[in-house]
């Protein structure tokens, strides 16, 4: 679905929210960030995926799945966004390195 509406013409500017397809280098950011857009934009997508008779694309859509990812992930996505916030290297920049 999201790969349909990113590539359909106008589709992606009538909703509230853009949705997400993934790309992102952190899976479980990407997982709560799709799962988030798609949550956001299901009514208004219902509609103009209608109008396409691209309903089965819509219908294909598992809300209490959805929204379940997205409570898994928010979690993670908060560890990650507060590690990329802080000063401080990680663990693997600051480990003794063979030379």
């Amino acid at each position: 679905m999201c790969h349909f509406v990113k590539q359909s013409t106008g589709i992606q500017e009538q909703q509230p929210n853009s949705l997400k397809h993934g790309g992102d280098t952190r899976p479980w950011v990407s997982m709560f960030r799709r799962a988030e857009s798609v949550e956001a934009s299901y009514e208004a997508l219902v509609g103009v995926l209608t109008s396409k008779n691209k309903l089965n694309l819509i219908a294909s859509v598992i809300r209490s799945l959805n929204r379940e990812v997205m409570e898994l992930t928010r979690g993670m996505t908060e560890v990650f966004q507060s590690l990329e916030k802080i000063n401080t290297p990680t663990r693997t920049v600051i480990l003794p390195a063979d030379d």
